[in-house]
């Protein structure tokens, strides 16, 4: 199978389901229309914003120059507007490190030492120093992720890794600017963890090389996914049925018997409950519903939400109050102990910057005992 290159998306999508990249990248199936209109928006403002970096232009001169010209809801174009003043007034001139370029592409060429070729771009890329680069990613995400989910983020590892190659730095600094919820997150990536991240790319890399037998991954995604693959639409039509053991029936034996591939009794047990669980969630959300029922087992999926302060701003506002030490958490209810004792002017400012941010789906499972 020919693969010119690599991208942050070839490999999300590989990741994500097999199905849906054998029809996409492989056999290139005609895919269905679907809404793009979260997508649109995310690169107008992408456009806007670096427009208005590199030509110094103000928010409304940008936002108008891009969005002027397509036909949009009105809400949509004060969405994006709202994004792009957030931008030019808070983000552009505050940014640590020399710009080096907008939009900054990535070609596809061997690396040394692997032959994956990258291809991709930076929204923003700077220069800290002669051995630090710094990535800039402007998102237009509707919630937050957590820091593990960014300790964790393929696009920025993926990037950083190609700027190791490429420029020769021993490490990176990634900021995403979240212009929905005036947050900006940062993290540094070492060379330790770029070598670590280039052995997990050889192997996936070769994988995908390899691969020829697409298996559908069920899951939240199916209901948005131009690819809609037979397994999925007979699910929805209740033609097809995803087998799920009973786990609570299975000793020990039975799972090394059947899934020892680690070699760990503890491991292999874990790593299956796991794969159940992880199946029941996808099942629930594919099916648009919060309960479903597989092969006797059946599961209840809520998703809680929590109010959070954006962390770098209360930081940069509080840190120097004496109740500051006593803070554990940016969650509101958290904070709640120690903001009844402040002034109404403290508690005010604290409110308004807060905003609600999923948190971890809860998932009750219940499966009957034979």
């Amino acid at each position: 199978m020919k693969m010119p290159y690599l991208s942050k998306s070839r490999l999300q999508v590989f990741l994500d389901c097999t199905q849906k990249y054998w029809a996409q990248y492989v056999d290139q199936q005609n895919a269905t229309p679907s809404d793009t209109t979260f997508a649109d928006l995310g690169t107008n403002v992408h456009q806007a914003c670096q427009l208005a970096g590199m030509k110094n232009m103000d928010a409304d001169d940008a936002w108008r120059h891009v969005a002027g010209r397509k036909a949009m809801p009105v809400q949509q174009y004060e969405d994006g507007l709202v994004m792009v003043k957030y931008f030019v007034d808070k983000v552009k001139d505050r940014l640590d490190g020399t710009l080096i370029s907008y939009e900054y592409e990535i070609q596809p060429q061997g690396f040394k030492a692997t032959d994956v070729p990258i291809k991709g771009f930076i929204d923003e890329l700077r220069s800290i120093d002669v051995n630090t680069a710094h990535i800039i990613d402007y998102k237009t995400d509707y919630s937050i992720p957590t820091r593990e989910e960014l300790d964790d983020s393929l696009d920025s590892l993926i990037y950083a890794y190609a700027l190791w190659k490429i420029l020769g730095v021993s490490r990176c600094k990634v900021t995403w600017v979240y212009l929905r919820h005036d947050a900006v997150l940062s993290r540094d990536i070492s060379r330790e963890r770029l070598q670590q991240f280039e052995g997990w790319l050889k192997a996936t890399w070769a994988a995908m090389k390899k691969f020829d037998k697409p298996v559908p991954n069920i899951g939240a995604g199916c209901r948005y996914c131009s690819y809609q693959c037979p397994t999925y639409l007979g699910i929805m039509a209740g033609t097809t049925k995803l087998a799920i053991p009973n786990i609570e029936t299975l000793t020990t034996k039975d799972l090394i018997i059947k899934y020892d591939k680690l070699g760990d009794i503890e491991k292999v047990v874990k790593t299956y409950k796991e794969q159940v669980r992880d199946r029941l969630v996808a099942a629930v959300e594919a099916s648009g519903s919060d309960k479903i029922e597989i092969d006797g087992a059946s599961a209840r999926l809520s998703f809680p939400y929590d109010t959070r302060v954006n962390e770098e701003r209360f930081i940069e506002q509080f840190k120097g109050e004496p109740w500051f030490k006593d803070v554990v958490s940016v969650s509101i209810t958290e904070l709640k102990k120690v903001m009844k004792n402040l002034p109404e002017e403290q508690q005010k400012i604290i409110n308004d910057m807060s905003t609600k941010v999923s948190t971890s789906k809860r998932l009750n499972v219940h499966v009957p005992r034979e």
